[in-house]
């Protein structure tokens, strides 16, 4: 009987034991707000975060807080201890795409004080998306604003493409500011056509006929920074303040010709990427880093 009645205790004691392990949190730093986990390892929760920019997708850490990670593996998006989506970290010279978010390891575009987690959206030959992006779940923007660290940034749109003829077209884009602080942005009118094209490719559409991209900007011609990316002068900038807009005109001339037919026009808008932490902050508003990527259906008679 004595046995019997220890076999029951011992068995109380392991289901006990094991009811303890799954309850017990697997990432307890992850508490509230929103968070990314690491290799299921390093964590940064909201207290490490300074604010996310939604429109390029930029986790800005505070100060004393670094992202310096040389391994490519597997991160965790938190938003108020609720799982919401899993992506891979790779390397710039990695060849995997996927599915899924990407945060790239050392080497990265940016300094050491943001996290950028980007995402290939997959299209068919009409445009429809065949992969959804779950950066934006709204129960990320909500864990955010818990703790007023979601800002939306700036947004862009294509206006119009003219072609005046053949080989030449002007591209208009309205860039919008949607927060309440000021943001110092790259003008391709102070900067110049070359060196603005050194950090986009500028309007392109993709040539069904040769399986390719065609480039309006002849890219032989663009200005490369001195030194190097890294190099910036706040001559390129101007800025654009809370809640405003602005037209931005842009010419090509001497592209490949396009044939008669209906094409998907992109551009993609830069951003400045490695400045300084330091410097990000200027007298009269913060520069903006990062990507906007457009879209605009146009029909050559």
């Amino acid at each position: 009987m004595r046995t019997i009645n220890k076999l029951i205790f011992l068995i109380i004691v392991v289901l006990s034991v094991s009811c303890e392990k799954n309850d017990k949190e697997p990432f307890p730093n992850i508490k509230d707000g929103f968070g990314i986990v690491i290799n299921d390892s390093i964590v940064y929760n909201y207290t490490q975060i300074d604010f996310y920019d939604f429109s390029s997708h930029l986790v800005y850490l505070k100060d004393g807080n670094t992202f310096s990670y040389s391994k490519e593996g597997t991160f965790r998006v938190f938003a108020n201890k609720s799982e919401i989506y899993t992506g891979k970290i790779l390397s710039m010279s990695s060849s995997t795409i996927g599915d899924k978010p990407i945060i790239e390891c050392e080497p990265s575009f940016f300094n050491d004080y943001i996290i950028a987690i980007s995402f290939f959206q997959i299209t068919d030959s009409t445009g429809k998306f065949l992969n959804n992006d779950p950066r934006g779940d709204s129960r990320i923007i909500e864990a955010l604003k818990k703790y007023n660290q979601y800002f939306k940034g700036l947004s862009c749109t294509i206006d119009t493409i003219n072609f005046i003829s053949n080989t030449n077209a002007t591209v208009s884009l309205v860039l919008t500011n949607n927060d309440n602080v000021n943001y110092y942005y790259l003008d391709p009118e102070k900067m110049g056509n070359n060196l603005f094209h050194y950090f986009t490719n500028g309007l392109y559409t993709f040539d069904n006929n040769n399986y390719g991209f065609n480039y309006f900007f002849n890219k032989d011609s663009v200005e490369r920074p001195k030194p190097y990316i890294s190099s910036w002068d706040k001559n390129w900038l101007s800025l654009l303040k809370s809640k405003e807009s602005t037209k931005i005109t842009i010419s090509y001339n001497n592209f490949k010709p396009l044939s008669k037919g209906t094409y998907n026009m992109f551009f993609d808008f830069p951003g400045l990427s490695w400045v300084e932490k330091k410097t990000l902050q200027q007298e009269n508003g913060r520069i903006w880093l990062g990507n906007l990527h457009m879209e605009k259906k146009i029909t050559i008679k």
